[in-house]
Order: C-alpha cells, then structure tokens, then sequence
C-alpha cells in the first residue's frame, strides 16, 4: 500500500512530468484523487492540516489545468467556483461535472458555451432559456441550438440564427418548430 508521501510524491510527479504529452486523462484523475483525499483528510499524515490542504489544493488546481475533466474525481470540490473555472478553460466539458448552483452560473456558463457551444447541454435549466446565453452558445456552435429550452428552441430569432450559421439544420430545425422532433 502506497503511504500518503508516495501518493504525493507520485501525483506531484505526474503533473510536473516534462512528458506532459503523456499525462493526460486517467494520470490526470489519479492526480486529482490523491489531492481530494488530502483535502478530504482521509490518509494524511498528522500534524499540518492546513498547510496539507493549501499544498493538495495547488495540487488540484495542477491537475485541472492539465485536465479540466479531472472534475469530475473532485466530488467534494465540484462546488468550488475558482476550481470549476480553472477546469473549464481547460475544457469546456468539465461543466458537466460541476455543482449544480454553478451550472446555474451565468458567467461560468457563458464562458464554457463561448469554448464549445454545445456545453449548453449541462447548463440549468434556467439558463437553457435565457436568449443571450443560448446565443453566445449557437454562435459557437449552431448545434447547441439543440439544447435551448423548448421555448427557445420554437423562437424565431434563435432558429435563424442556428440555421444562418449551419443550413445543414434547416430540416431538424423545422421539425422541432412544428413539434414533431
């Protein structure tokens, strides 16, 4: 069984890897977890908690950088506004992942859908229907337009917006306005 220092040593070492090519995704995650049971203070070494917990965060904000769906083994830390952020201008996709008050964010989601529109997908509901950011998202990707509300989905100013970026859409879009998609 590998002691907490092993853990650290081992996670500190995937991500200050020249080889960074070669760390990505699982090591990426592996690195996240051994920062969230620190966090978690499950297996730490006694005597400085809070410098373990400055050290393990600095160690989750690493690993988001290098991979923002490393979110998602952050159970504890999804609600974390500064950590989601880091993840999502790493990757757009890590919104998924996020606490649900922070997928009702607007500023978080704005800059996610401004990223890869089709995050939309993971924003509220609320945010869903808001025609600014429904927009941002379509003009970023004009599939998003699949995840608007039903509302907006029907709106006028959204189809032509979607469609005059991707007339590929025009048929689905037609169908979804008449009710039948």
């Amino acid at each position: 069984m590998l002691t907490y220092g092993k853990k650290l040593c081992y996670a500190v070492w995937l991500i200050c890897s020249r080889d960074v090519k070669q760390v990505h995704g699982a090591a990426a995650l592996k690195s996240a977890r051994a920062a969230l049971l620190a966090l978690s203070g499950e297996d730490s070494e006694p005597g400085m908690p809070g410098q373990l917990a400055a050290k393990h965060r600095e160690l989750a904000k690493a690993a988001l950088r290098k991979d923002g769906r490393a979110l998602e083994a952050l159970d504890t830390l999804r609600a974390d506004s500064e950590l989601v952020q880091i993840a999502l201008e790493n990757d757009a996709r890590a919104l998924q992942f996020a606490a649900e008050d922070l997928r009702d964010d607007a500023e978080l989601v704005l800059a996610a859908v401004r990223r890869r529109g089709q995050v939309l997908r993971w924003a509220s509901e609320r945010l869903r229907g808001e025609r600014h950011v429904v927009l941002t998202a379509i003009d970023q990707d004009p599939r998003a337009v699949m995840f608007a509300s039903e509302e907006l989905a029907r709106d006028k100013e959204v189809l032509l917006a979607a469609m005059s970026k991707d007339p590929s859409l025009a048929v689905h879009l037609a169908n979804v306005a008449r009710g039948i998609a």
